[in-house]
């Protein structure tokens, strides 16, 4: 996570890598950087918590 310094509160960015599904026009094998599995459910739940904040 990069830190962000020119928000209250400090802030952080999260790098989610995915692949997209063209015959199925999805987001599929979502996942962060270091390759641990993350649901798009947990994602959505994240940038709302984040969303909230800002």
């Amino acid at each position: 996570m990069e830190k962000s310094g020119d928000r209250a509160g400090g802030g952080a960015s999260l790098l989610v890598v995915a692949d997209y599904d063209a015959v199925n026009h999805q987001l599929t094998n979502a996942r962060l950087s270091d390759g641990t599995p993350i649901s798009i459910g947990e994602i959505d739940r994240i940038a709302a918590v984040g969303s909230a904040v800002s």
